[in-house]
């Protein structure tokens, strides 16, 4: 009984240990405000992509226009990007969704040729904050050559914050663990603790008998 007894507090302490460490092993290899947007099988003459999100004039990040990014990078070489308020994508407000880019307040900088967008605030709060996005496909004078309909989160505490873009689907990665994953572990956390004191409880009614049996 003392031998199993130990065994089940070696395995909570180990499960405690494991919740408590892992976010902190990985809280400092990434910036929350900087994301990488990865991208394939894209249209011909794609410039960049840039995410749309709902975003109405109402909106209280909105604004008419921002800095356009101004280069991209074709065959190994930066060549101009033509942006301006009049292009395309900075009049798009289809179903209510605007660019991320042109017409809000977070974003920093854009720079499309390194595939980096970098935000005024953390990526986990603009998502709370827009729940949905699409992406969207630009040609260097600012046209849209298409838009994604698919739109899923991965979560991810080794390599979070990414976009993804393949076909007609866009995946956000984020800091975290899948829920369903979250939901397992806890469960096992609270089985075991839970098991621990039952056992406890039978070891002391135990002990507590054999010292009446004795006297």
């Amino acid at each position: 009984m003392n031998t199993l007894i130990k065994t089940l507090v070696c395995i909570v302490l180990s499960i405690v240990t494991v919740f408590c460490t892992t976010f902190q092993v990985y809280a400092l290899d990434f910036d929350p405000c900087q994301i990488y947007l990865y991208t394939d099988n894209t249209p011909e003459n794609t410039a960049y992509i840039d995410i749309l999100v709902p975003l109405n004039k109402n909106n209280d990040s909105y604004v008419d226009f921002t800095n356009p990014p101004l280069w991209y990078m074709e065959d190994g070489e930066n060549k101009p990007l033509f942006i301006d308020k009049n292009s395309q994508i900075a009049q798009y407000n289809d179903n209510g969704y605007s660019s991320l880019s042109l017409h809000t307040e977070y974003v920093r900088t854009m720079e499309v040729y390194d595939g980096n967008i970098y935000f005024t605030d953390t990526i986990d709060n603009i998502y709370k904050k827009y729940k949905n996005f699409k992406a969207v496909y630009v040609d260097a004078n600012g046209n849209i050559l298409e838009i994604t309909d698919k739109f899923s989160v991965q979560y991810n505490a080794k390599k979070p914050y990414a976009f993804i873009v393949n076909n007609n689907h866009l995946i956000l990665r984020i800091f975290g663990i899948n829920p369903f994953t979250t939901i397992i572990c806890i469960t096992i956390f609270f089985v075991s603790v839970l098991l621990f004191l039952i056992l406890l409880i039978i070891f002391i009614i135990r002990q507590l008998q054999k010292k009446k049996i004795r006297k």
